[in-house]
């Protein structure tokens, strides 16, 4: 019976689906949804390495490269209002909430931090302070993962169209933040001891990435024609090259 069901939907998706690959999505929200797991991964990261400059830098990250490529996507600067007009439907709105409270609380715990602001009535150590860190964490674990949904809520494109994406999202945002973070470390003094808590999180990232990689890719390979043909573009078709040698490698 099994056998007979997945051939019937193997039969319905081949006569009634017409596979056409997306255009709507460009490089701009590419970039943006790279950068946005980038500063939110390294915010998460610095703040448990206790890494002052990842921390400025994810603010710096999200604010300009983040907000500038969601921004020029959008085409005009009159519909960027409407991106939290929807916020308890659409995952769209949900993240550019999310990305603003990030940026908004992020910049707030940094502050103390720099020498002009110590007049802040506000530090690390104090509790207005940790509360402020602590809105700041939860918004950047959400600017991670917002995407993720964003892609996963997608029934049109089969590929994409799975709770392993959000998941996926979590683990290239913390393994690109700590990326990052080991590219920062020699402007820093601390630098043995940040490389020394990093080096084991890192390869655990990776390791896990892959891992959920490989299960993304098979899952998606026995599941509807759509995504099998998505399968076969990335391992042996025309994007071979960028999925071997940009993501795996």
């Amino acid at each position: 019976l099994s056998s007979i069901s997945r051939g019937l939907k193997e039969m319905l998706d081949e006569f009634t689906v017409e596979l056409r690959a997306q255009r709507e999505w460009n490089w701009l929200i590419i970039i943006a949804f790279f950068l946005g797991g980038i500063s939110g991964g390294l915010f998460l990261l610095s703040t448990y390495l206790d890494f002052s400059l990842g921390l400025s830098a994810a603010m710096v990250i999200v604010a300009l490269g983040t907000c500038t490529a969601l921004y020029f996507d959008l085409g005009r600067p009159d519909r960027v209002l409407r991106l939290f007009s929807q916020v308890g439907s659409s995952w769209i709105s949900r993240g550019t909430l999310l990305i603003s409270i990030f940026i908004v609380f992020g910049i707030l715990s940094v502050l103390p931090s720099f020498g002009w602001f110590t007049w802040l009535p506000w530090s690390a150590s104090t509790g207005l302070g940790q509360a402020i860190r602590a809105i700041a964490l939860v918004s950047a674990f959400g600017v991670i993962i917002y995407a993720g949904f964003v892609m996963s809520y997608s029934p049109s494109i089969p590929f994409w169209n799975t709770t392993l994406l959000p998941v996926i999202f979590v683990f290239y945002a913390l393994m690109g933040g700590a990326g990052a973070a080991f590219l920062m470390i020699w402007a820093t003094r601390d630098a043995a001891r940040i490389a020394q808590l990093l080096g084991p999180i890192e390869i655990l990232l990776i390791v896990g990435t892959m891992v959920l990689l490989f299960s993304y890719v098979m899952t998606m390979y026995y599941s509807t024609v759509a995504a099998r043909e998505s399968v076969r573009m990335l391992l042996a078709g025309s994007l071979r090259w960028a999925f071997w040698g940009g993501v795996v490698v």
